[in-house]
């Protein structure tokens, strides 16, 4: 011998080595990789038999219900689809008048805001509006459970400055406390407050805003508020 170490057989691609067959028992043969770039039978085109019978069925865009309505249901349908049109200080004037409120433009601005953003609810019956409960609540002096109506709100103030001689400006009044102020229902997020902060903000638009502390005043600049 020359000292130099046998040769390795090389094993071919494919089949298992004597020891792998040793350990797992059997002679086993593997599939050769398929080769970068090689594409199958579909995707090279080659035709494949296809039992029609067993292809599904082409999707089938779905049809408008409205087509198979009578035509003098399909406006109906049609007018609840479409959102309500957004009302307009003209048109929450108009609804006021037809409440039976004479000079709608004289009432509470703060409650007009809540009308036109959607935050008081206007019935399509103009005469059960008035005597709608508007808020309950605590006074916010005692607690004693105070109810407002619509009607209530409609000459309230929309300053409560007059806190300090007892609310007078107020939409109810506690027995025991004085006047209360329904404030923020241009928001919707209503409370009862001695005025102190009810300042609704007249110049802003769309009937205005409440900006909470009655020391708050507007920027005819900005637009914004400020403390005074």
């Amino acid at each position: 011998t020359t000292g130099r170490p046998a040769p390795r057989r090389r094993r071919r691609r494919g089949t298992t080595s004597s020891a792998t067959s040793a350990r797992f028992g059997s002679s086993r043969t593997f599939s050769r990789p398929r080769a970068r770039g090689s594409r199958s039978r579909l995707a090279a085109g080659v035709p494949v038999d296809v039992d029609p019978a067993s292809a599904p069925a082409a999707a089938t865009a779905p049809t408008s219900k409205l087509e198979t309505l009578p035509d003098e249901l399909e406006g109906v349908v049609k007018a609840f689809a479409a959102p309500p049109p957004r009302p307009t200080e003209d048109s929450i004037h108009a609804y006021l008048a037809s409440a039976g409120v004479a000079r709608p433009e004289a009432t509470s601005r703060c409650l007009r805001a809540g009308m036109l953003h959607g935050h008081v609810s206007m019935p399509a019956d103009p005469s059960t509006f008035l005597d709608a409960v508007l808020h309950e609540g605590g006074c916010n002096c005692c607690g004693s459970a105070l109810v407002c109506t619509i009607r209530d709100a409609l000459r309230q103030g929309d300053y409560g400055g007059d806190y300090g001689d007892g609310g007078e400006g107020g939409a109810v009044e506690c027995d025991e406390c004085g006047g209360n102020y329904v404030t923020r229902i241009c928001s919707g997020d209503m409370a009862f407050d001695s005025g102190k902060f009810h300042n609704h903000c007249h110049h802003c638009p769309g009937f205005g805003q409440c900006i909470g502390d009655y020391r708050e005043a507007h920027c005819h600049r900005c637009g914004d508020h400020y403390f005074v």
